[in-house]
């Protein structure tokens, strides 16, 4: 087993989740947290890492030997996988892949791990906090913002990443500018 460092942290990037088994020949339903969501079956070898409250574990890496479209999201069947009690073992186990896999984006777009741990201020210069994640609403995405040590209160935030909120992003300066005021 390889316990990831700091340098891990900043190499890789969760992609996805292993779920339950699906039938008896190894297979595995996966939730893809790309877009499109079969996107991910382009980003390989897979990085499988198991979380815990305290730590994070490489457990495997792995490729994928099939994958399905079903009516519910994607199944796959990796790599030395041939049985259902196999698969079984992998349900909860995170899906990294090296950022480097990841295709450039443009000017004024982000991966959405580029976002964590960034800190929030509003036009009035008041902290908000930092992006703790970001979640998919269906008609757009949210900064989920927790209070941090700077931040004008201790609330946390749920703020749309639209064009109308989100005024700046600044990767270098680790800064995101936003129209939100602080009492909202």
């Amino acid at each position: 087993m390889l316990l990831p460092n700091s340098n891990d942290q900043e190499r890789f990037v969760i992609v996805g989740r292993l779920g339950g088994a699906y039938g008896i020949k190894g297979w595995i339903r996966l939730t893809s947290y790309t877009n499109p969501s079969e996107q991910i079956l382009n980003y390989q070898p897979w990085r499988l890492v198991r979380r815990t409250p305290r730590n994070a574990v490489a457990v495997s890496h792995s490729e994928v030997e099939s994958a399905q479209q079903q009516s519910n999201g994607l199944i796959v069947k990796l790599q030395g996988i041939d049985d259902r009690k196999e698969a079984e073992q992998w349900k909860s186990i995170d899906i990294e892949v090296d950022v480097g896999l990841l295709p450039d984006l443009d000017e004024e777009e982000f991966y959405w791990h580029q976002l964590i741990s960034m800190q929030v201020i509003n036009e009035s210069g008041e902290c908000l906090g930092n992006v703790d994640h970001v979640m998919a609403t269906g008609a757009h995405d949210v900064l989920v913002i927790e209070p941090s040590d700077q931040s004008v209160d201790d609330r946390d935030r749920m703020i749309p990443y639209v064009e109308e909120k989100i005024l700046e992003v600044d990767l270098e300066g680790g800064l995101i500018r936003v129209d939100w005021a602080a009492d909202y």
